[in-house]
């Protein structure tokens, strides 16, 4: 103020003048900068928005909102479902001989009642010509329990895909000497890295069991989990499953990070059974583990009952 005041009375000039003239110049230089970079002010805004709005995937009370999008959009988003199907997260290849049997005994149940109109199987006049897929097969129980006590006299094909050829080698080699011998071809086994599952599709169920989770693996979290596989790769990967399951066909889960009920493609699904869940759910939005349901019983079965959109 010293300063400014001896200033003012070197120039000869009020003092109130002088800070007039001052705050003009502010504002001038103020609408000046304004003018010059509100584009990189609005990118910055746009950015922030942009953050937020990645944020709010990751929420489940923001997964319900449905975007076709241009044919461009659908074809990247089916290029990231798949690419997202061909990744392995879960990195266990244990596996066991009907490791699943409310899961499988409910889809079998299925396929004999409810879709067959009430005729069982065993009259060899319904379930002909049927495909399922184990996805992750692993070592090739899954596929063998299927192919040998749930499925074994129907024409169901049972289609086994993993991405380690070793496991793949083991589960051709007990397959090829399970007692009592299985028919030639009843299963296939595939590596999904040289063959997209859509090869042999469409098929009539999906067994993706204990794969789209990231668990097990020594000081896993919560954070860990979102970082490795986020809810958004998890829709992807479901995304990738619906677009080669038939309508009327069911898909089973059991182990999952993420809820069903959370994704868009819900919508279009029945839930058909509940079964046992040892995998811990969690909460994108508070970043930590849903506190666990007493019974441990979670949706596991669904009949898929509307197509879903086109792909390119």
């Amino acid at each position: 103020m010293v300063i400014f005041r001896g200033y003012c009375e070197l120039r000869g000039l009020p003092m109130r003048r002088l800070l007039q003239r001052m705050a003009v110049a502010v504002i001038t230089f103020a609408i000046g900068l304004w003018s010059v970079n509100h584009h990189d002010v609005e990118e910055v805004l746009s950015s922030s928005l942009s953050n937020k709005t990645t944020q709010k995937s990751l929420n489940p009370n923001y997964l319900h909102q449905t975007t076709e999008g241009t044919a461009a959009q659908q074809e990247n988003r089916t290029e990231r479902q798949k690419k997202a199907g061909q990744s392995q997260i879960q990195l266990s290849h244990t596996s066991a001989m009907n490791r699943y049997p409310d899961e499988y005994s409910a889809v079998q149940t299925y396929f004999r009642t409810e879709m067959s109109g009430g005729i069982s199987d065993s009259d060899g006049t319904t379930m002909k010509n049927k495909k399922m897929l184990s996805f992750g097969a692993a070592t090739g129980e899954e596929a063998i329990t299927l192919a040998s006590m749930y499925f074994s006299n129907s024409t169901f094909t049972v289609y086994g895909v993993d991405l380690d050829e070793g496991s793949l080698e083991t589960a051709k080699t007990s397959a090829a000497a399970h007692s009592p011998k299985l028919d030639d071809g009843k299963i296939i086994f595939f590596n999904g890295q040289d063959t997209d599952i859509s090869k042999y599709g469409p098929y009539d169920a999906i067994f993706a069991n204990s794969v789209l989770c990231y668990h097990g693996t020594p000081g896993v979290n919560p954070q860990s989990i979102l970082a490795k596989y986020p809810f958004a790769a998890c829709e992807d990967s479901l995304g990738y499953l619906d677009a080669n399951l038939n309508v009327g066909g069911v898909l089973a889960i059991v182990n999952t990070n993420y809820h069903m009920s959370d994704t868009k493609l819900h919508t279009r699904y029945k839930i058909l059974a509940q079964c046992k869940n040892f995998v811990p759910k969690v909460d994108a939005e508070s970043i930590s583990y849903e506190k666990k349901k007493s019974d441990g019983m979670y949706d596991c079965v669904w009949v898929k009952q509307e197509a879903g959109e086109k792909r390119q």
